[in-house]
């Protein structure tokens, strides 16, 4: 145990008890001693002073509210190693979008192949965007999804926002 965490409780608490005594004095000189009164205001100062500093030196207290999140902040459960087929969709929100439109593309583990890439689509309720898995090509493995935000309904993916992963499996027929 540090010297400091031992003495600040020991001051706060003879600090408490002056300011109380001092209140004491205060209340039986019927508010009429400024002495009594200097000494109550210099009491009080020091006590919410050296409460700041105790604060103020700890780290950040933790809050029950989480933050919000950033903007473009993309949430789906699918592109966190889930697994999907050629023919399936994949549905996803997408915080606050500062974009008018999104992109996306998919590769191969390696990054070497791009296997579909288009322009992501809004649902009807506006509040999802979806985006066909189509790939018709035999790949069975993990592929990265790669999410752009665009200003125009044109995939040139600059803007890189998101990176998920998926187990693209094939179609058995």
């Amino acid at each position: 145990m540090k010297l400091k965490d031992l003495f600040s409780p020991v001051l706060f608490i003879v600090l408490g008890i002056a300011f109380l005594l001092v209140s004491l004095w205060l209340w039986l000189s019927k508010s009429e001693n400024a002495k009594a009164i200097k000494t109550k205001y210099k009491l009080g100062g020091m006590i919410l002073s050296l409460s700041f500093f105790t604060t103020a030196c700890n780290p950040p207290i933790v809050t029950c509210y989480d933050p919000l999140p950033p903007s473009n902040t993309v949430f789906s459960s699918q592109l966190f190693n889930g697994e999907l087929s050629s023919g399936d969709t994949i549905f996803m929100q997408i915080f606050e979008p500062t974009y008018g439109y999104f992109s996306y593309n998919f590769t191969d583990s390696l990054k070497n192949n791009e296997l579909q890439k288009g322009m992501i689509q809004k649902s009807a309720d506006s509040i999802h965007y979806i985006i066909p898995v189509t790939y018709s090509e035999s790949y069975n493995g993990l592929v990265y999804v790669n999410i752009y935000g665009e200003s125009t309904n044109e995939a040139k993916m600059k803007e890189l926002i998101f990176t998920g992963t998926f187990q693209l499996n094939e179609v058995q027929n």
